[in-house]
């Protein structure tokens, strides 16, 4: 099997390899490096000797060093064998770098980590890749067996064939929003591998479509084992952490601020696909008839009365409290700076105050908490997710100043809503954010909106007088259906203007509000 692998390795060479390639290309010396000259008076690295600790120059003889190895170089099998990478027959001897190299140090004229750079570098653990980087060759970093961490700049738009093959310690691997192809093998035989990419990239397309784990950036890795302490199941994070995934039991819960000298730091994890892994191996979610996974118990789990967390707390995690309708109130600490998905869906809160430096609210957070009727945001607050207060008791809401977006269906079917302060950087009010919203007396939207969703603002009769300003660039359909007593304020030639004669909306011609 080894000997074919390196067959195919040499067959995939010669592939983008002339068969009547030119020996005339000089093999060029300097000091510990072999290299060529391009087409462009750069040069390319072919061998490098250095042992331990590797520093690739910047320049070799005065020309400036722009790849280590080749990619798709006309000459690339012969050069590579004259380099004294292959052998007779074709077989592979050693990558570009020595194999006992165990850190590199790369400049940023490198554009190219080329065909069999790192190959087989079995100490190599860390390798720094320059912004200036945009392609990792076929076998760039294939069986480096001790490489934990690596982070491609933006920049990089491809990753080739086995670039990462049997790199069976790599624990992380993080992807730009720029990579456009990855080989479908470039990281087989990784079977610890985490890879971290941006929402809807490619890259988190190909990890769906190739079934590997993934999560998004600033998130931290949880281990997949689950430990005991006590009635908590918990993981362990990369930071040293514990996240609680389980707790059964009744009375009052006072979460622990450490288990087992790992100090805690999450109720439960942000959504991710490893968070699913995790939950289906707590039995938090099982497998319907359809073997769609469905949530069959929350984080918190058992005939409690009430809870207090410790300061040191970061994470309210995904289905923390969810449908947990003991849970009438509770104090978050000062440390929270994230709310995750259904964290306090259906759940008994009457009222809730988000510290200061709470960041995300994901979607659904507080979906269905119908005895919730205040709830303080904080400024600091940068993203609300969809329905996060859909079907709650709430009367009034301040949403926090740095908030550009209103999600689909925020306020969904709150019938007691009646006033909403929105902060002047406001945007985009997404499809029905206030559908349903028969109480709301709104009058007026920031001069900085540009977009109403579809059906925002359904049913909300109680809106009388209503000031759509300038800068609206799009309203779409039924934004304002059954709003049987609404006359919007709108200026002449406006685009709000436009929507209401097309929809058959009343409105007055007005200037400008100041």
């Amino acid at each position: 099997m080894k000997k074919l692998t390196v067959c195919l390795l040499v067959l995939l060479l010669l592939a983008f390899a002339c068969v009547c390639a030119s020996a005339d290309t000089e093999i060029l010396q300097s000091g510990d490096f072999r290299y060529i000259l391009l087409e462009d008076g750069s040069a390319a690295i072919l061998a490098a000797e250095t042992e331990g600790e590797l520093v690739i120059p910047a320049e070799l003889d005065g020309h400036p060093v722009t790849s280590l190895g080749l990619d798709k170089h006309p000459d690339t099998y012969l050069l590579y064998k004259a380099a004294g990478l292959f052998g007779d027959g074709g077989t592979v001897l050693r990558g570009v770098v020595s194999e006992k190299c165990t850190s590199v140090s790369i400049p940023d004229s490198v554009t190219t980590i080329g065909a069999c750079a790192f190959m087989n570098c079995v100490k190599l653990t860390e390798a720094s890749i320059p912004e200036s980087v945009t392609l990792i060759g076929n076998s760039a970093f294939r069986d480096c067996g001790s490489l934990e961490n690596i982070t491609l700049p933006e920049g990089v738009v491809a990753i080739g064939d086995s670039s990462f093959l049997r790199c069976v310690s790599l624990r992380k691997a993080q992807l730009p929003e720029s990579v456009e192809t990855i080989a479908k093998n470039a990281f087989d035989g990784c079977e610890s591998l985490v890879i971290v990419v941006c929402p809807d990239s490619f890259s988190e397309e190909y990890c769906v479509k190739m079934c590997l784990l993934y999560i998004y950036p600033g998130r931290l890795i949880p281990d997949t084992t689950l430990r005991q302490s006590g009635i908590y199941q918990y993981v362990l994070m990369e930071d040293g952490t514990a996240a609680i995934i389980t707790a059964d039991g009744e009375g009052e819960l006072v979460i622990p601020a450490e288990l087992d000298g790992y100090p805690v730091s999450r109720i439960g994890l942000e959504v991710s696909d490893i968070q699913e892994e995790i939950y289906f191996a707590a039995n938090i979610y099982i497998l319907d008839d359809d073997d769609e996974l469905t949530i069959d118990r929350s984080v918190i789990d058992g005939n409690f009365t009430g809870v207090i967390l410790p300061e040191g707390i970061t994470v309210i995690g995904a289905e923390a409290f969810c449908v947990c309708d003991w849970l009438t109130e509770i104090t978050l600490p000062e440390s929270v700076t994230y709310i995750g998905e259904y964290a306090f869906y259906q759940s008994g809160l009457t009222a809730i105050t988000l510290p200061d430096g709470v960041e995300t609210v994901e979607e659904r957070a507080f979906r269905k908490c119908s005895s919730l009727s205040s709830v303080v945001l904080p400024d600091s607050i940068t993203s609300i997710g969809a329905c996060a207060f859909a079907n709650t008791s709430l009367t009034e809401v301040r949403l926090p100043a740095g908030l550009t977006v209103m999600e689909f269906g925020l306020f969904l079917e709150c019938a007691d809503l009646r006033n909403v302060v929105l902060p002047d950087g406001l945007t985009e009010i997404e499809s029905e954010a206030f559908f349903g919203c028969f109480s709301l007396t709104l009058s007026t939207l920031p001069d900085t909106l540009t977009k109403i969703g579809s059906g925002s603002f359904s049913g909300c009769q109680s809106l009388t007088d209503l000031f759509l300003p300038d800068s609206i660039e799009e309203i779409e359909w039924d934004a304002f259906f059954h709003c049987d007593n609404l006359t919007c304020r709108v200026t002449e030639g406006s685009e709000a203007q436009k929507y209401c004669e097309h929809d058959k909306i009343s409105y007055t011609i007005c200037q400008p509000e100041p």
